[in-house]
């Protein structure tokens, strides 16, 4: 499906015929997973694709809130932190580079607010972040907590 650039990624991403969700083992479904979004992100890095709201004013004076879109941005991050947790580290820090560099691509136009505020840097000669397995290693209980705090963050906000 990769090599053919598919238009259609629900079927392997969300639970259908050709889903790696299918498989009975969660330690290779998880692994599959990881390794599956890590190439379709590679050849297809619109799919992960996240705009924010917004309001939008109109002339009569009225604000309309128009919701984020997302292709399957929430399949993606949903892979990275079942993935994040497992007892050995394998690829996971290509994935989150990956996410946290997305903005550098043309199609894709922010990265998740769940990914705000993590410890990594972004070069300033280069523009990107880049994580190293063994600093992901490091950074791991840092990148889970971050990542909660916001969740409640954005949880509030969806509350209020």
């Amino acid at each position: 499906m990769v090599m053919t650039c598919a238009q259609d990624w629900r079927p392997y991403l969300q639970y259908g015929d050709q889903s790696w969700k299918r498989l009975s083992d969660p330690v290779g479904r998880r692994d599959i997973g990881l390794f599956l979004i890590i190439q379709i992100l590679k050849h297809d890095p619109a799919v992960y694709t996240v705009r924010p709201r917004r309001l939008i004013f109109h002339r009569r004076g009225r604000l309309t809130l128009v919701p984020r879109t997302q292709a399957f941005a929430d399949d993606v991050v949903e892979i990275l932190f079942e993935s994040i947790v497992a007892r050995r580290l394998t690829s996971q820090h290509v994935l989150l580079e990956q996410l946290l560099n997305a903005d550098q691509h043309e199609h894709v136009s922010t990265v998740s607010p769940l990914l705000d505020g993590l410890p990594f840097v972004r070069s300033t000669e280069t523009g990107r972040v880049q994580v190293e397995q063994l600093d992901l290693l490091d950074k791991r209980l840092e990148v889970l907590t971050s990542a909660s705090r916001a969740s409640l963050h954005l949880y509030a906000l969806s509350c209020s």
